[in-house]
C-alpha cells in the first residue's frame, strides 16, 4: 500500500529518463525532509535484512544508485511498495537491466553527480523541475547529446561537489551556496566529438527506457561472437575476422562463462559494427550480415583495452627483491609497495618471483605483528603511568573520557587502542 506522497518519474519512455537518485531527491523535497531520513523512513517499514539493505544505501555515494547490483534492486522494491510510481518502471530508471549480462561494470560509472546545464535551463522552460537523467551517470558519458556540452560536476559559483544526501532547495541549486546550477557560461565547453557523446550508450538507455522491467539474457555477447566464428569458418574468412577481433579475444568471450563487462562490451560492438543493445540481446541473425565490418577506425582510446608492459626482467626483479629482502637497517616494506617502487604489478612479482615474494610477504607480516605488539605495550604502560601521576593533571576527577583525551595527546596512539586499554583497566 502507497504511504509516500505521489511523485511520478520524469522522462518515462526516452533517452532523457530521470535516474533513481533524482528521483529520491525530489521525493525527500516534496515531503520536506532529507534524502536520508526518507530513506531511513522507508527502510524502517521494511522486513529483516531487506530494511537493511535499503538502510546501508545512506553510507553509498549518490550516484551508486543507478548501478545493477542488489543495493539498487532492494531500493526500487522499496519504492515500489511505498508510492505510486511502479516497480517496472523505477527500474527504468537504473541499469538493473544489465545485472544478468555483464560482471560487475567496475569503471563504468561516474562516482560524482553530473548534469548539462542547458538541459537544466530547458526543463525550468518546459515547466518541469530540474532532474538528473540515467546517462549522465555513466562514465563514459562526458558530453550532453543534445547540447554538445560538457557535463559539469561543480557548482559553477562556490565549486563545490552535488553528491551529497542533503536535502537541497531543488536539484537545479547549488546544495552549499544556493546559487541556480542551471544556464550554460563561458566556462562551458562545446565539444562535437561523437566519442564523448556516447551515443551507445544513450541507445542502451532508450531501449531499456522504453522497455521497463526489461532485462538482457545472460551469454547473449557470447552468442554473438561465436555466430560471427562460425560464418568466417564456413567462409574462409577467420583472418579477416581477427583483424577486427584478436583470436585470444574471440576464443575467449565465446564462452558464455566468461567474465563480461560494459567497457568490453562496447569494445566488441564497435570491432563488430554490431549495436550495442543487439549485442547485448544475443541478436546476431540480421545484423552485419555482409561481414564487411564497414567501421575501419582504430578503437578510440576510451575503449581501447589497457596495455601493459610485458618486458619483465626476471634477473633484475629477483636481484632487487634479494636486495629488500637483506635490508636491515630500514622499514620492511609491503609486497605493494616494493612492486610499485619496481613499476610492476604484485600479480608479476608473485609470478616471476614466487620464492622471494613469499618470504617478502613473511617478513613484512612479522614486522607488523611486532609494531602492533610493541603499541600495545607503549598503550599499557601509558595508561599506568598517567592513572599514577594522575593527580599532577587539572582535570578531576578521574574519567575514562578525560584519560583518553589526556593520552591521546601525551601519546600520539590510535583512539580505538587506547580506549580498549582504558577499558580493560576499569
Amino acid at each position: 500500500m502507497a504511504w509516500l506522497l505521489p511523485l511520478m518519474l520524469l522522462g518515462k519512455g526516452s533517452e532523457d529518463i530521470e535516474a533513481l537518485p533524482s528521483f529520491l531527491l525530489r521525493l525527500a523535497i516534496c515531503h520536506g525532509v532529507s534524502t536520508s531520513l526518507l530513506i531511513k523512513a522507508i527502510a524502517d517499514r521494511q522486513k529483516g535484512g531487506f530494511g537493511k539493505q535499503v538502510q546501508n544505501i545512506r553510507s553509498a555515494p549518490l550516484s551508486a544508485l543507478v548501478r545493477p547490483n542488489s543495493s539498487t534492486d532492494a531500493v526500487v522494491q522499496a519504492l515500489g511498495e511505498a508510492g505510486y510510481e511502479s516497480e517496472m518502471a523505477l527500474q527504468s530508471a537504473t541499469l538493473l537491466c544489465l545485472r544478468n549480462a555483464l560482471n560487475r561494470p567496475t569503471l563504468c560509472f561516474s562516482a560524482k553527480v553530473r548534469w548539462c546545464p542547458a538541459c537544466f535551463s530547458e526543463q525550468i522552460k518546459s515547466g518541469l523541475p530540474p532532474y538528473l537523467k540515467v546517462v549522465w551517470f555513466l562514465e563514459a558519458m562526458n558530453v550532453c547529446n543534445h547540447h554538445h556540452l560538457a557535463l559539469r560536476s561543480r557548482c559553477p559559483v562556490c565549486g563545490s561537489h552535488q553528491s551529497t544526501w542533503a536535502m537541497p532547495r531543488s536539484i537545479g541549486h547549488c546544495l552549499h551556496c544556493g546559487n541556480s546550477l542551471a544556464g550554460p557560461t563561458s566556462d562551458d565547453v562545446l565539444i562535437r566529438d561523437p566519442i564523448d557523446a556516447a551515443y551507445d550508450l544513450v541507445s542502451l538507455v532508450q531501449f531499456q527506457a522504453a522497455h521497463p522491467g526489461v532485462s538482457f539474457p545472460r551469454g547473449g555477447l557470447s552468442n554473438v561472437i561465436r555466430a560471427f566464428f562460425n560464418r568466417a569458418s564456413m567462409t574462409q574468412r577467420e583472418a579477416r575476422l581477427w583483424q577486427r577481433i584478436p583470436r585470444e579475444e574471440c576464443v575467449r568471450f565465446a564462452d558464455p562463462k566468461e567474465s563480461i563487462t560494459l567497457v568490453t562490451a562496447r569494445r566488441v560492438a564497435y570491432r563488430l559494427d554490431v549495436p550495442l543493445v543487439d549485442l547485448l540481446l544475443g541478436q546476431a541473425e540480421g545484423v552485419n550480415r555482409s561481414f564487411l565490418f564497414s567501421s575501419e577506425q582504430p578503437l578510440p582510446e576510451s575503449l581501447a583495452p589497457r596495455t601493459r608492459n610485458n618486458c619483465v626482467d626476471k634477473r633484475a626483479l629477483t636481484i632487487n627483491l634479494k636486495t629488500a629482502l637483506q635490508t636491515r637497517n630500514r622499514e620492511p616494506m609491503s609486497l605493494r609497495q616494493v612492486a610499485r617502487s619496481l613499476n610492476v604489478s604484485v600479480g608479476a612479482l608473485r609470478y616471476h618471483c614466487p620464492k622471494e615474494a613469499a618470504r617478502l610477504v613473511t617478513k613484512w607480516n612479522q614486522a607488523q605483528r611486532l609494531a602492533r605488539r610493541q603499541r600495545s605495550i607503549r598503550a599499557k604502560r601509558a595508561v599506568r603511568e598517567t592513572v599514577a601521576t594522575w593527580a599532577c593533571h587539572p582535570q578531576t576527577p578521574l574519567s575514562r573520557k578525560g584519560l583518553l583525551r589526556v593520552l591521546m595527546a601525551k601519546t600520539g596512539l590510535p583512539k580505538n587502542l587506547l580506549r580498549r586499554e582504558i577499558g580493560l583497566r576499569f
